[in-house]
């Protein structure tokens, strides 16, 4: 463990003083969550059947290629400080950190959104798709995700999981009903584009009413000096976790530009859709256990007494059941009902979920565990693990691209299921190695 003070302080296990709120067990508070976000992803599923026979598989891939530049860019808008929020020593610390994170969150998403122009003009990773305007839309959609993430991250803290569930219960209403309302005023990709954007910042609002006040009165009289400070105690995460979280999310994002580069727009579209479809689950079941199990895993190694290992392996289970019955009968469905639910233009778009199933499956068990690298200070362990997803999965699809689509699909997602494997097993050894520490 590390004895420098600023660094130690900012991501070694503090004693919080949170707001009094009702304590539950990690799964009441993954279903507090889960029952905000069912609601939206209900939403989203009632209205996928309707934008794939409004949005053509060319438009979705347009659309994916601007998702896969602004998933990646949005990870870096907040320089990874929001990771430090639900550790917060106290309330002050915490509000600190959270007026920081919007001081630096604004320049860095324009500065972010720029860099998209000269991707789109000599064409990079199939970028030359995307027109002049996505530059102007990409920075709020950056600084949507970023500053949804920050609040999220700060009700984490306080345990405030029902007001998560409601943030994401009106997220998913407005990316559902807005690209909609957008279809027959700018059709095409664009439409999808605008309607996610304010779709995120809708779910935004409910995540900042309980501490506008606040926030407001701490940005009154924040200055450059705190700013620094909060920079300098926290700067851990822009050092290690930073880097680490935007190979992480090259990972996620760069197989789709490969995809349209090896197999074109359609094959790109038919992707970005599953990709949606296949988002449901997890946005459902791991990111409302991801968010539990990060609040109470500080607790539980707080403790001393075992417990953070127990539960380790308690929510892996539940997550591996989930799992199981979550994609074992959607791998048998897709088939038969993709051209049913989205048209018959999505035929293979069912046999490329089925190619992704391992995949998908392994990452709902594994990912909503990483948390655990955070809360015990092993965060330069996940560099390794990103930079495994990064290049592996990627040079698999692209070595079997020979053999099409999707038997190069089915390479990658078994390739990612390997590296997921490998990633649980480090998560038991960090918990581990915690405890004995302790």
């Amino acid at each position: 463990m590390q004895s420098e003070s600023g660094t130690a302080r900012a991501v070694q296990i503090p004693q919080m003083n949170t707001p009094p709120v009702e304590r539950t067990g990690l799964l009441g508070s993954a279903l507090r969550i889960a029952s905000g976000t069912a609601l939206g992803q209900v939403w989203v599923i009632l209205a996928t059947p309707l934008l794939s026979r409004l949005y053509s598989p060319a438009d979705f891939g347009v659309f994916g290629l601007f998702s896969a530049f602004v998933g990646v860019a949005s990870v870096a808008a907040t320089l990874r400080l929001e990771m430090g929020l639900p550790s917060a020593r106290d309330d002050a610390a915490e509000m600190d950190l959270l007026v920081a994170i919007l001081w630096v969150s604004v320049p860095v998403a324009v500065a972010l959104a720029a860099l998209l122009w000269p991707l789109s003009r000599i064409d990079a990773f199939g970028f030359g798709a995307l027109p002049d305007t996505a530059c102007l839309l990409a920075g709020p959609a950056i600084l949507g995700i970023g500053l949804n993430g920050a609040f999220r991250y700060l009700q984490t803290r306080r345990m405030a999981f029902a007001l998560i569930g409601r943030s994401q219960s009106a997220q998913g209403l407005g990316r559902a009903v807005i690209p909609l309302i957008c279809w027959p005023l700018l059709p095409g990709w664009i439409g999808l584009a605008i309607g996610d954007t304010l779709g995120r910042l809708v779910g935004l609002r409910p995540l900042i009413g309980d501490v506008a006040a606040s926030l407001w009165q701490r940005l009154r009289t924040f200055r450059a000096a705190d700013l620094y400070e909060s920079l300098r105690t926290h700067r851990r995460y822009m050092q290690v976790l930073l880097p680490s979280s935007l190979i992480d999310a090259a990972a996620v994002a760069l197989p789709l530009p490969i995809i349209t580069q090896l197999f074109g727009l359609a094959a790109a579209g038919e992707y970005a859709l599953v990709s949606r479809v296949a988002a449901v689950p997890g946005a459902l079941v791991g990111n409302s256990i991801a968010d539990a199990f990060h609040g109470h895993a500080v607790e539980w190694l707080r403790r001393r007494d075992g417990s953070a290992l127990t539960g380790l392996g308690r929510t892996a289970r539940r997550l591996l059941l989930a799992s199981a019955c979550i994609y074992l009968p959607s791998a048998l469905l897709a088939p038969a009902v993709f051209p049913l639910v989205f048209g018959g233009q999505w035929t293979r778009a069912g046999w490329v979920f089925v190619m992704l199933v391992p995949m998908l499956a392994a990452g709902l068990v594994v990912s909503p565990l990483s948390r655990v690298l955070i809360v015990t200070n092993r965060m330069h362990w996940k560099l390794v693990v990103d930079l495994l997803f990064l290049i592996l999965p990627c040079v698999v699809l692209w070595l079997a691209s020979p053999r099409g689509f999707l038997v190069a699909l089915a390479g990658f997602a078994g390739t990612s299921a390997a590296v997921f494997a490998f990633y649980g097993w480090l998560l038991h050894r960090a918990v581990c190695s915690a405890e004995q520490e302790h």
